[in-house]
């Protein structure tokens, strides 16, 4: 738990701020309780930390002090209180990864039997029908317009 921290531990991390993620660790200089932010929650429920990684000062705040992994900065970093942690959460994600990869198959034949159902539900037709249509109605005003002009011919006759 982050609230285990103090100084000269390590933080584990993930910075995701880039185009890829990369793996860092830093030492901790401080890690303290802080009063939270948002209503509701607990004094001391969250710490703020700072850490020194490759000569740069690091400034965590409000992280949960009760949990292990925490997301700080909306995606930006993934701290972890340790690195067994971090390892559970990189697999955990991996593994959910994976199954989104392995269920594309299944996923692509669902998509094309919801749009059958859909089109059965409600027709619509698509572009190659909707141009016959078209063409055929094309063809039924040029007939009329024909029929019209052989009618007043007979009516004036």
């Amino acid at each position: 738990m982050f609230s285990n921290l103090s100084k000269g531990n390590v933080l584990y991390g993930l910075d995701l701020s880039g185009d890829k993620m990369t793996y860092f660790n830093a030492t901790i200089e401080e890690a303290k309780p802080a009063f939270p932010v948002n209503m509701g929650q607990i004094p001391g429920s969250v710490v703020d930390i700072t850490a020194i990684r490759d000569g740069n000062t690091l400034s965590f705040k409000q992280i949960p002090s009760n949990s292990a992994v925490a997301d700080y900065g909306n995606k930006t970093f993934i701290l972890a209180d340790s690195k067994d942690a971090l390892v559970n959460y990189v697999n955990a994600k991996l593994q959910a990864s994976r199954n989104i990869v392995n269920s594309y198959d299944e996923h692509k034949k669902l998509v094309e039997q919801y749009e059958d159902v859909l089109s059965q539900i409600n027709p619509n037709p698509n572009g190659a029908e909707l141009k016959e249509l078209k063409q055929q109605f094309s063809t039924m005003q040029n007939q009329f317009s024909e029929l019209m002009t052989l009618l007043k011919g007979k009516q004036n006759t």
